[in-house]
């Protein structure tokens, strides 16, 4: 690739994602991160706040900061860190809870396996930037501690030690939630194919980090590895579908629950996870039994849901129905999932979806105006203004990790 494609990227995020969150994310009031953000950047400041909203910024301003060795993006990792202690955690049975009021106070107090494995993500890649960047041990050891605490509480009440896997959500006092909903729309689930690929990404960036601050441990970094590749396995077997697809609800034994929708951004994101989780475990067995397994998501998911002329990724297909909305983290994960691919097979098919994608993305899918990514985009390339730019379930994680992960996967500085 030529190196102007890695600028355009490179300038993209640190002139138009980051920026945003920095000016128009926080709430100076509550000490938290606004609940909702319109399109015309306006906070509703009386806004719920879910967990995973300073989690997700928590690891994108650490990573922005690991990747550019920049203090300057630390200071908002610092601000979701406190965001995250101060509204979320539970001081007398620990955890994180999955919402918040505007005025921090708990409002949902269940333990959702999504919110516990986004704030590990987050914290394990602070204390890595806490390490790195500042070089402050002390610190980053208290703050990897806090993320170990994360890891043994899921692996203690979550995970199912019987049929594999984590059961969507947990009571406030860790106790199993057998009727969990991941948002109150929402049929029950007891085990989401979505929040379980939280935390394989969460175990993936603990055992990547876990060297940064704890060299010395290798013993738990066998142990956090042996739960990961029990995991990339797992999701493979139960997941991943016959038609290279990702599935979405599961009972106990992991059959499938009622919706039968292929999510196109979910499937093209768990392709790349699963390589990625794999290839930071080094195994060179799971690495052969991934190597298919990621390509042929990811061609099934350009056969099927990409827009080849207009160079977008499509939402869902259910019931032989296709849903060709144009949303903001599918076109996050088609980047990385379609670019993953093509360095595992050099396909020039996958390389002109991701390139036109990054096109789909800079002319229809961003605002050059104020910044950040529209929610929404019809196929026109209209955005749905009345869907919200920023707030509790739309963050910055997926868009501006594509952009760092394309970034790092380049090779080239940038800095």
């Amino acid at each position: 690739m030529d190196t102007s494609f890695y600028t355009q990227i490179k300038d993209h995020l640190v002139s138009n994602i980051l920026p945003f969150w920095e000016k128009y994310g926080k709430d100076p009031v509550t000490e938290d991160f606004c609940g909702s953000i319109d399109s015309n950047c306006k906070a509703d400041n009386h806004a719920s706040r879910s967990a995973l909203l300073p989690s997700d910024i928590l690891w994108t301003y650490s990573s922005a900061a690991r990747l550019f060795i920049s203090a300057d993006y630390m200071k908002t990792a610092e601000f979701a860190f406190l965001s995250l202690k101060r509204h979320f955690f539970d001081t007398l049975n620990g955890g994180f809870y999955w919402t918040a009021k505007a005025d921090g106070t708990p409002e949902n107090t269940e333990k959702q396996t999504a919110a516990q494995a986004a704030a590990l993500y987050g914290l394990c890649e602070y204390a890595a930037a806490l390490k790195e960047v500042l070089k402050l041990d002390y610190p980053a050891t208290v703050v990897m501690d806090r993320a170990l605490a994360v890891y043994s509480l899921l692996e203690r009440y979550a995970k199912d030690t019987e049929h594999g896997g984590y059961i969507t959500a947990c009571t406030e006092t860790w106790q199993p939630e057998m009727d969990a909903h991941i948002l109150p729309e929402d049929t029950v689930c007891i085990k989401s194919a979505d929040s379980n690929l939280r935390v394989l990404q969460a175990y993936t960036n603990l055992h990547r980090t876990l060297v940064c601050v704890y060299p010395e441990q290798t013993d738990l970094q066998k142990l956090v590895g042996a739960s990961l590749k029990e995991l990339v396995l797992l999701l493979a077997d139960k997941a991943v579908t016959a038609d290279h697809d990702f599935g979405r609800q599961y009972d106990m034994e992991w059959k499938q629950l009622g919706c039968s929708a292929t999510s196109f951004g979910k499937s093209i994101e768990a392709s790349w996870q699963l390589w990625d989780a794999a290839n930071e475990l080094a195994d060179d067995d799971l690495l052969e039994k991934m190597r298919p397994v990621a390509v042929d998501m990811a061609r099934s998911v350009l056969a099927s849901g990409f827009d080849r002329t207009a160079g977008a990724l499509e939402n869902a297909m259910q019931n032989g129905k296709k849903d060709t909305d144009r949303i903001w983290k599918n076109q996050a994960e088609a980047l990385v999932g379609f670019y993953n691919a093509w360095e595992l097979t050099g396909g020039e098919d996958f390389k002109m979806a991701f390139q036109k994608e990054w096109n789909w993305v800079t002319d229809h899918q961003a605002d050059k105006a104020n910044g950040e990514w529209y929610d929404t985009v019809d196929t026109e390339g209209k955005p749905d203004l009345s869907k919200p730019k920023g707030g509790s379930w739309k963050s910055c994680l997926s868009n501006a990790r594509a952009c760092m992960e394309l970034l790092r996967r380049s090779g080239t500085a940038l800095r």
